[in-house]
């Protein structure tokens, strides 16, 4: 009870931070639907926010308040994006942060158990790469020209190693899998191919997950952020792919392999 009542609180405190921010078309008067599409520039500031919480998630060991505060500032200093997808995608935004923080509280409160804390930053997490997927696949180009939903987000486990290949990144010993990747991982992927990463000590290994749907790589990222950090490794998701590398890779080179995989159309 009285873990609960704590809990109760820290919602409270967070949600309370936040004033409510009226969508664009209603602060005009109007519904959504009077909205122009959003295009990639609408909805840029939002993009660099998910994909740097999800690296904080990756690499911080140590998950504490005072990184997730700082974010959260940048986020409610945005505007909502003034186009018709923007509104929803910002709450998204905010509310997967909201998960995070209140993670993180209970975690530097001590003395209880971890499971509540573990639990809210899955949420955010999982929250947030979703986020990432639907940004891919909803949004319109840089030029204004929508992207249908079933022509954006296709990137195959083909295209991935091409472009890893034509980097110069360094891997080796590419195995296209057909059984479970093992230690109760799901099966929602459509391909899976691992590889080898010959610069870790003693036999690195990465792998390439593909997806045909934000909910089937939601089941992963919820399964990968449940294992401890050095199980993990370093997560890349972007689009409709996790690249999953080993966690003795060096952070120059995970950095080259995030680089390619978000050039990729």
């Amino acid at each position: 009870m009285r873990h609960s009542l704590a809990v109760g609180l820290w919602i409270l405190v967070i949600v309370g931070m936040f004033a409510v921010v009226p969508s664009p078309a209603r602060a005009q008067g109007g519904g959504d639907e009077t909205l122009p599409a959003c295009a990639g520039d609408d909805l840029q500031p939002i993009t660099e926010i998910a994909i740097g919480l999800l690296d904080l998630i990756n690499r911080q060991s140590n998950f504490t308040v005072a990184p997730l505060l700082d974010w959260r500032g940048r986020i409610t200093a945005l505007e909502p994006p003034a186009c018709a997808e923007g509104y929803p995608i910002y709450l998204q935004l905010r509310l997967a942060a909201d998960e995070l923080l209140i993670g993180a509280l209970l975690l530097e409160r001590g003395g209880e158990s971890t499971q509540p804390a573990a639990e809210a930053i899955n949420a955010g997490a999982t929250a947030l790469a979703g986020l990432r997927f639907s940004l891919s696949t909803t949004v319109t180009s840089s030029g204004g020209t929508p992207i249908p939903a079933d022509q954006s987000g296709d990137l195959t486990g083909a295209e991935v190693l091409a472009a890893f290949e034509a980097a110069g990144l360094p891997f080796d010993r590419v195995q296209m899998e057909t059984g479970p990747a093992g230690r109760g991982a799901p099966r929602t992927e459509i391909e899976r191919i691992t590889f080898g990463l010959p610069t870790v000590f003693d036999g690195g290994t990465g792998q390439i997950l593909v997806f045909d749907s934000q909910t089937a790589m939601s089941v992963w990222l919820n399964y990968l952020f449940g294992l401890d950090d050095r199980a993990r490794g370093e997560l890349l998701v972007y689009a409709n792919v996790i690249v999953q590398l080993d966690a003795g890779l060096d952070q120059a080179t995970a950095r080259q392999f995030r680089t390619v995989l978000e050039a990729l159309e």
